[in-house]
């Protein structure tokens, strides 16, 4: 059950998130996208997901909104 509830927000993410998008595509395999977000999740200190994603993915921290 537990692996299904992975897999399901797994395919929300792809559906719904464009950076996380833009991370499969970078990526090209997802056991490297979730190598590198299981390590950066220890120690990034982040508000939300997005955040997290564009980090990973621009290697930089996310510009400042207003």
């Amino acid at each position: 059950m537990s692996m299904f509830l992975a897999f399901f927000v797994d395919q929300i993410q792809e559906i719904s998130c464009y950076t996380f998008k833009k991370l499969v595509e970078k990526f090209k395999q997802k056991s490297s996208l979730w190598s590198s977000l299981t390590s950066a999740i220890e120690w990034v200190p982040l508000s939300s997901w997005d955040q997290f994603y564009y980090l990973l993915y621009y290697r930089e921290m996310p510009p400042e909104t207003g």
